[in-house]
């Protein structure tokens, strides 16, 4: 039982290493030694954890790793998978929604919001996101609600940069000048 239990933290260990080295060549734009460390990680652990006390964390990163490098097929694979492995990390969703816009897919961009908020219905970061999206495809009543609701919750928390509150508070004004 002891050498077991050695030998899965030795693992998780192992692991560990070849995640934060996966995420340090992402900061660092190394994204082919990126994707390399974080499949080797994901290959000790298919769990994704790989220490982090987050499932799923490494298929997250690992799919942001494939974005940066223009591969969007394997991307949305991995974002998919970490989506399953913890509906409740907003990360992956969050990259998946910048992914599809960038793409001009802004509707199925607007579908992967909506679901983070669903699940997470006091992330900010979402009502934000998906408010620009409305406000690219000219539905200003829509953006500006989910503006709203972006302010309403930084009130309580103050996340935002004041920078982008001010900017919200703007857009909305022009509209009810309207």
């Amino acid at each position: 039982m002891l050498v077991t239990t050695l030998t899965m933290f030795g693992q998780i260990e192992k692991a560990k290493q070849f995640f934060d080295k996966g995420y340090h060549m992402t900061d660092q734009g190394n994204y082919s030694t990126a994707i390399e460390s974080f499949l080797k990680a994901i290959e000790i652990d298919s769990t994704g954890d790989c220490g982090t006390g987050m499932k799923g964390r490494a298929h997250g990163e690992l799919g942001y790793a494939y974005l940066r490098s223009g591969d969007t097929t394997s991307a949305s694979k991995y974002f998919d998978k970490s989506i399953v492995l913890d509906p409740t990390n907003p990360f992956p969703r969050q990259n998946k929604a910048v992914m599809l816009s960038m793409q001009k897919r802004n509707a199925e961009a607007c579908q992967v919001l909506e679901e983070l908020i669903r699940v997470k219905p006091d992330y900010i970061e979402a009502y934000v996101q998906r408010g620009f999206l409305y406000k690219a495809d000219n539905k200003s009543d829509l953006a500006v609600a989910d503006f709203k609701k972006a302010l309403e919750l930084n009130s309580k928390t103050n996340i935002l940069p004041p920078n982008l509150v001010n900017d919200l508070n703007e857009i909305i004004k022009a509209k009810t000048r309207k």
